[in-house]
């Protein structure tokens, strides 16, 4: 069975949506008939609301072609997206590795992206993204890390992006600050790749 993909989107909100959004039912997505589609989440920035991310979750990539294909359906899909967004900065694809149904349910949500430098090493690159992951899951305390779900943008292996569910942001601050092999492991991968983080608050707004 294929890997579970989660198209994300990060855009600017359209003008009063922030507002209003929690307050006004949400349409049927012309998506929620479309074979293969698991659902839609938002949330705002927390660092600055006037961002916002949805992350389309399809039960393969191939599910997500078929309507990208369709011109009528993909207008249709577009116009929803205007509806929240007055510009769209960046849409992604990335095939899930983890769980991401108790990163996307969490209080807080943390999204990353690792993009390999042109002068980094692919298997280097890979080598240290497994190294950082191996000295979170050693060293943050149990139950901080609530889920999680990685993997490479589809079509470009030196792209990485990852959705991981904490209990709160404080605290998970506070454990960086105490996990020195962790913030080692981030100290090199930062020699190889750049690297964006971002917290928002996912809610379901469809399925």
């Amino acid at each position: 069975m294929s890997p579970v993909t989660f198209e994300v989107i990060r855009a600017i909100a359209a003008d009063g949506y922030r507002a209003q959004w929690s307050t006004t039912p949400a349409e049927p997505s012309v998506l929620s008939t479309q074979p293969g589609f698991l659902g839609v989440w938002q949330g705002f920035e927390i660092e600055d609301p006037k961002y916002v991310w949805l992350l389309i979750g399809w039960g393969t990539y191939e599910h997500y072609s078929a309507v990208a294909d369709d011109k009528e359906l993909s207008a249709k899909v577009l116009d929803e997206l205007r509806k929240i967004s007055k510009e769209i900065l960046s849409r992604r694809h990335f095939k899930v590795t983890g769980d991401m149904d108790k990163a996307l349910d969490a209080p807080i949500s943390e999204m990353v992206t690792w993009r390999a430098k042109d002068s980094a090493d692919l298997a280097e690159f890979q080598k240290g993204l497994a190294k950082l992951v191996e000295e979170r899951d050693r060293q943050f305390p149990p139950g901080l890390l609530l889920g999680g779900g990685h993997g490479f943008v589809v079509g470009d292996d030196r792209t990485l992006l990852a959705v991981n569910g904490w209990k709160d942001l404080v605290s998970a601050i506070l454990a960086v600050g105490s996990a020195p092999d962790f913030v080692a492991a981030i100290v090199a991968l930062s020699q190889l790749a750049d690297s964006e983080i971002k917290f928002v608050k996912l809610y379901k707004l469809q399925k």
